[in-house]
């Protein structure tokens, strides 16, 4: 057996501290760019400098191999702190990257190419071989605040974009991130579709695309979310039938779909027609059947009425005009005479 004296232990223990306040160089870089294309009034990135990018503001990483694992610059609204500009592609660089928190800000640009880069993203296991310092982590998801401690932050990943000035199409290589747990682009100025792949996101706990300019179906593979608590797709430009199947027949807050008016199917009121489309009759073909047919009795009445007013006009008018009567009789007996003359013309 094997014995290790306190002396290599205590030396073992002051190179992980070490190493855990350094960081990979071209991780500092690509949060050094991401400082550059951004305007910080508030001074809270002035942090951002020297070697040790693990100890700068917004920034964890995991202790073992000092590789950035948070970025929170989430803006909480307790103070007047906010970040303008946009968001590098270089930034997908941070591999190891579980959170992305870029909330409530003024950022502005396309999504960052290359979102597949984030690996631990996409794994749904590799947070296991890593852990974080003592501290916990305050996140939105599922509408709700909720913090995770330290033993909690070892499974959470998410990626919290929202209340920003994003524009562009939501990149397709987004499909690829199937470890995340939470995914919030809202109230943004997205557009496009919603990636088809998105059921390939199966960790998902909670998605949020409201308050964009979305626009097309909604993909039938997010039927495939079996872990899906928290869905909201409202006030886009979303059209066609609503997905059904498995998690989703949970999800039956028509809120969800709610601002999206050429939608149909259930949970909405708003019925498809036989091709899965629109259609007007908000569900309810028996009372707009009923009300056409008592339109066209009103019609059929109306004209009935017409004829009963117009022959008692007439006949009235030729009861009391002695002369209009004597006319009107004068003229039937001619029509008749020359009718009854040209019947017998062919027979002379």
């Amino acid at each position: 057996m094997c014995y290790f004296s306190p002396n290599f232990i205590l030396l073992l223990l002051l190179i992980q501290a070490f190493l855990a306040n350094c960081c990979i160089e071209h991780e500092r870089d690509a949060l050094l760019e991401f400082k550059a294309g951004v305007n910080d009034e508030s001074g809270r990135l002035a942090s951002w400098g020297g070697e040790k990018c693990c100890n700068w503001a917004g920034i964890r990483c995991n202790n073992r191999t000092s590789r950035v694992v948070k970025l929170n610059l989430r803006n909480t609204n307790m103070e007047p702190i906010y970040y303008e500009g946009n968001i590098p592609s270089k930034l997908t660089q941070l591999n190891n990257l579980q959170v992305l928190d870029l909330a409530n800000n003024y950022l502005s640009g396309q999504l960052p190419r290359g979102l597949d880069n984030f690996t631990w993203m996409s794994d749904q296991l590799s947070s296991l071989f890593g852990y974080y310092s003592d501290e916990s982590l305050i996140a939105m998801t599922k509408g709700l605040k909720l913090e995770y401690d330290s033993t909690g932050l070892l499974l959470w990943k998410s990626m919290d974009l929202s209340n920003n000035n994003l524009i562009g199409e939501i990149p397709r290589e987004i499909v690829v991130l199937a470890g995340l747990l939470n995914l919030n682009l809202s109230n943004n100025h997205l557009i496009g579709n919603i990636p088809l792949e998105i059921g390939n996101m199966t960790s998902l706990e909670s998605l949020d695309f409201h308050m964009n300019n979305l626009s097309g179906t909604i993909p039938q593979s997010i039927s495939a979310l079996y872990s899906l608590e928290k869905l909201n797709f409202s006030y886009n430009n979303l059209s066609g039938s609503i997905p059904t199947g498995y998690q989703l027949q949970a999800l039956d807050d028509p809120s969800i779909y709610s601002g999206n008016p050429y939608l149909c199917g259930p949970p909405l009121e708003t019925s498809c027609g036989s091709s899965g489309r629109f259609s007007h009759n908000n569900g309810n073909n028996d009372s707009n059947s009923k009300n056409i047919g008592d339109s066209d009795k009103w019609l059929y009445l109306f004209i009935e009425f017409g004829f009963v007013a117009g022959f008692l006009v007439v006949f009235f008018i030729i009861l009391f005009k002695v002369k209009w009567r004597y006319t009107y009789f004068q003229m039937v007996d001619t029509v008749f005479d020359r009718l009854y003359v040209l019947m017998l013309k062919p027979k002379l």
